[in-house]
């Protein structure tokens, strides 16, 4: 879900923002989850939206790189506060 209510679809690797484009996507953002075996599908720790207002594939990567820091950061908070919560000693 994103801040308007809709539902999107997850775009994954290295070409998610070009994809979102294509697909005509109004929003893109930046996720952060733990590692499985297969691509960009572990569990979500942290995702935030960013609005997608007509920009050009660089322009939105240029906007999602502050977002993506943010997230990364968020992460790692929420897993080593989880981490301590659960550890054993």
């Amino acid at each position: 879900m994103v801040p308007d209510g809709s539902t999107i679809p997850a775009f994954r690797g290295s070409h998610a923002i070009r994809d979102a484009i294509a697909a005509g996507s109004s929003w893109i953002g930046a996720s952060v989850h733990r590692v499985s075996a297969e691509t960009d599908r572990g569990e979500v720790l942290v995702r935030r939206p960013l609005a997608c207002e007509g920009d050009s594939e660089s322009e939105l990567a240029s906007a999602l790189r502050p977002i993506e820091h943010r997230v990364t950061v968020e992460a790692i908070r929420l897993w080593c506060f989880m981490h301590d919560r659960v550890r054993v000693v």
